[in-house]
């Protein structure tokens, strides 16, 4: 499988800036809830690292700090919050379109994501891989850590 080099401008998970990730370019058919994925977005002159939380004909509800998918709360271990506006967003209902994803990050008080008017659904070709390892990092415990 084709990889490259990546240095995300933002944290995910583990990936954070100043890291050095080595990218695995992704096959469609293999994207599955809660994996980690680089994302183009035309607003952004670099790749952001976000989570697929949901897919064609799923339906996202979010009430605040609880994410439902199809009418189900969301375990979601890595998210983070603090008190901000982002952490009053509502959104009721919305069905995921063919071929597009509903995607957030981690730091889901200061995140641009698919909750935010100017980004909202992503398209499946503005997925771009997914991290496989991390070469370097300032946080020496993460270096050559899988992802």
């Amino acid at each position: 499988m084709p990889a490259s080099l990546l240095r995300p401008a933002g944290s995910c998970l583990t990936p954070e800036a100043g890291c050095c990730i080595l990218n695995n370019e992704y096959h469609y058919d293999k994207i599955d809830y809660g994996m980690i994925v680089f994302i183009h977005n035309r607003n952004y002159d670099y790749l952001l690292t976000k989570h697929i939380i949901a897919r064609e004909n799923d339906i996202i509800s979010i009430y605040g700090t609880d994410t439902r998918m199809n009418g189900i709360l969301l375990t979601e271990p890595y998210a983070v919050y603090s008190n901000s506006q982002r952490d009053t967003i509502r959104i009721d209902s919305m069905k995921i379109t063919r071929d597009k994803f509903f995607v957030m990050g981690d730091n889901r008080s200061n995140s641009v994501d698919s909750r935010n008017p100017g980004f909202v659904l992503i398209d499946i070709q503005d997925i771009k891989g997914r991290p496989l390892i991390i070469l370097w990092s300032q946080n020496m415990k993460k270096i050559f850590k899988t992802l």
